[in-house]
């Protein structure tokens, strides 16, 4: 059968569905990625068919201002949220990626008004796909799939917090109101009346999902789960010569995510900080972080090696423990080598949920931005690379995660899902 997978134009999205295209591709399937042009080396680089939809987009730029507060308590009111609420950071996320996931299939590139939405119902039409899988950030994929009578499905990344919003967001798109006029999702709508289609809660969450996630971390709801075990995959890479031998010094990894660095400039003073929280350790710290992360001036200590990127899985293998921001990516990457972790997670609805799943198995600790200091760092650190049980209670975060399928036992689960819920068609008109 021919997939179709439909990302967000962002490595950190990319990853994640490597190994399922990679499994899909091993079982004899026809596989191609659709995502802004912004993405296609990326795609290419991975093995896999890139499809450009649309124009690039500088999305460093487009993120703070369609996702800014104005924005944020305007879609909030209308999704029937409480604009107080906004202070609890899972609630603020959850609305923040509704406005977000807006850019990624309805932003109208430079030179012209068509969004990538009329791009990739296009190739859709041309290419026929029987199944397309779509992250939950370009939910117009489903528009496409649609269209051309293919099953579709999200493959979920990270906490399901678009679909705590339930049919309230379909309202949103099918009359977008002064929103539509501020943001993308206005773009979308030529598109949509084309196919005479309006959004429903099958366009906006699927036929169904399938989730990353580790099951016991899934929010309620009776939306069709399918669980995958995240199989880490950090992007290409050359194996470093000095990752190579076992470091003499317990070897600690230190990571903001790409993301992160790209898109949502960490505070310069919290990587300075962490960095002289591991000074006086007796450790060997690899810290993915440029010099333009810490101020001008600052004098990277002895035992810390800086590298702009190095693929997370090359030195999981040897790593004693691991800190960083929450994200699911990073995460992932320490669980198959049971490496426990130290999370100071950005303040975002899934990132602390994460951290609260990894502490409560024993798998690590976790410090609030509100709560952080370099003391408290300095403290937690120590404390896991002291004491055993945070070693166990890793082990016991692999098992969780290995209850799930890996890639290339959802294949065949894919194959049926997919005959059972293809041929619905829309007139390409």
């Amino acid at each position: 059968m021919r997939v179709l997978f439909s990302v967000f134009p962002a490595t950190a999205h990319l990853y994640p569905v490597v190994p399922l295209a990679y499994a899909l591709q091993s079982a004899g399937h026809d596989v191609c990625v659709a995502t802004s042009p912004d993405l296609a080396t990326e795609i290419t680089a991975v093995g896999l068919k890139a499809v450009p939809v649309g124009e690039s987009a500088d999305l460093g730029s487009l993120l703070p201002s369609v996702a800014g507060p104005d924005h944020l308590v305007r879609l909030a009111s209308r999704l029937g949220v409480d604009t107080e609420s906004l202070g609890d950071a899972d609630i603020a996320k959850s609305v923040r990626y509704h406005l977000i996931s807006m850019i990624a299939l309805g932003h109208p590139g430079a030179s012209s008004a068509r969004p990538a939405l009329a791009d990739l119902v296009d190739f859709a039409a041309a290419w026929r796909p029987d199944l397309v899988l779509w992250d939950p950030m370009v939910f117009g994929a489903s528009v496409a799939a649609r269209a051309c009578g293919a099953a579709h499905a999200r493959v979920l990344w990270g906490l399901d917090l678009f679909a705590r919003h339930g049919d309230r967001y379909a309202d949103v798109l099918n009359a977008p109101g002064d929103l539509g006029d501020a943001l993308p999702i206005g773009a979308m709508a030529p598109v949509m009346r084309r196919l005479g289609l309006r959004y429903d809660r099958e366009l906006l969450f699927g036929q169904w999902s399938i989730d990353l996630m580790p099951p016991r971390m899934r929010l309620p709801g009776d939306l069709r789960y399918v669980p995958l075990r995240r199989v880490p995959y950090n992007g290409p890479g050359v194996f470093p010569d000095w990752l190579r031998q076992p470091s003499q010094r317990p070897r600690v990894c230190l990571t903001m995510g790409m993301s992160m660095r790209k898109y949502f400039h960490d505070d310069e003073a919290l990587i300075t900080q962490l960095l002289t929280a591991v000074a006086d350790l007796d450790v060997e710290v690899i810290a993915t972080v440029t010099a333009d992360q810490f101020g001008p001036g600052f004098q990277v200590p002895d035992n810390v090696r800086t590298v702009d990127y190095v693929p997370l899985d090359l030195v999981m293998r040897d790593c004693s423990a691991l800190i960083h921001h929450g994200g699911t990516g990073t995460y992932a990457a320490a669980v198959p080598y049971e490496v426990p972790q130290l999370i100071l997670p950005t303040p975002m609805g899934d990132h602390l949920a994460l951290s609260r799943y990894v502490a409560d198995l024993g798998a690590g600790l976790y410090t609030a931005r509100a709560d952080f200091s370099v003391d408290v760092v300095t403290k937690q650190l120590t404390t896991i690379l002291a004491e055993p049980s945070f070693r166990a209670g890793a082990a016991e975060l692999h098992r969780d995660t290995m209850a799930s399928p890996s890639p290339i036992e959802l294949v065949p689960v894919l194959e049926r899902l997919t005959a059972e819920f293809g041929g619905r068609t829309v007139a390409h008109r």
